[in-house]
């Protein structure tokens, strides 16, 4: 959240000090994110003195999410873009574990099955970017690449729990917890946008974004044990625009004495000194 309201502040410092030919833009974008490609677990531990070992192999489905954001053009056809994006899904996933046997070294009993829907997984971003575009008639364009700072929280295997009765050849997995874990990486973005302005203003439009972005989370459910997610990928969405011009500072005066000349989004007007 920090990090977010530090790159606003900056955006709008050059809001601030842009011309008043400049635009504002507004964006919020409902998204459909592909997801990050599938990732493994392996948790090794020791019971009855031998060592036990669990794989997971986990894979998050596509989910929707929210995507919005704010662009201002700080010279001719070059801007400041800053958004923030976010989905969470479920994750699929199964388990194998090969467990050790309390009465014999060396003899191990193996267990597998589904993990349940309780795990989860969150994943959100800010992308600090500069924009190249244009405009045509009321199509406004754009491309765009940066800097994106995620925030991944991605449930992981805990432990493993089970009953077994004697002569304990076998075992009957009763739980599989998640272990919600958690990392901060720094990635890369880069995307395209086209937008539609309605009406004489061009205040109020449409547009739609895609995006694809990437940053390796490095997630450590346990002491020497880490695993890798590749947070981002693909992303494309549709929303709506705001497009917001700050009125001139000041008025001109090209003509006679006692006449200005003020600049509008789309019009001039004359106004007469009383």
């Amino acid at each position: 959240m920090k990090r977010l309201v530090l790159a606003a502040a900056v955006l709008f410092g050059f809001a601030h000090t842009a011309g008043a030919a400049e635009r504002l833009r507004v964006i919020a974008n409902g998204i459909f994110s592909a997801g990050p490609a599938g990732f493994d677990e392996t948790r090794s531990f020791t019971e009855f003195l031998e060592p036990a070992q669990i794989d997971a192999h986990f894979k998050a489905a596509s989910a929707a999410g929210f995507d919005g954001g704010l662009q201002v053009n700080v010279f001719e056809g070059l801007g400041a873009f800053v958004a923030y994006s976010q989905t969470s899904r479920d994750e699929a996933g199964t388990f194998e574990a090969r467990l050790p046997h309390p009465l014999y070294f060396g003899r191990f009993r193996d267990a597998s099955g589904d993990l349940s829907s309780a795990y989860r997984y969150k994943e959100s971003a800010i992308h600090a970017d500069l924009a190249v575009g244009g405009a045509k008639g009321h199509l406004d364009y754009a491309f765009f690449a940066g800097v994106s700072l995620f925030t991944v929280d991605a449930d992981l295997v805990e432990t493993l729990r089970y009953d077994h009765t004697y002569p304990f050849d076998t075992v009957t997995v009763t739980e599989v917890p998640p272990k919600t874990t958690k990392d901060t990486p720094t990635g890369f973005n880069a995307g395209a946008r086209l937008d539609y302005r309605f009406g004489a203003s061009g205040h109020f439009g449409l547009g739609a974004m895609v995006r694809f972005s990437r940053a390796t989370a490095k997630l450590k459910p346990a002491d020497g044990s880490t695993v890798n997610v590749d947070a981002g990928g693909f992303q494309g969405g549709l929303g709506v625009r705001l497009l917001l011009r700050p009125a001139p500072d000041a008025c001109r005066r090209p003509r006679g004495r006692g006449s200005v000349e003020c600049e509008t989004d789309h019009s001039r007007q004359d106004a007469t000194k009383s």
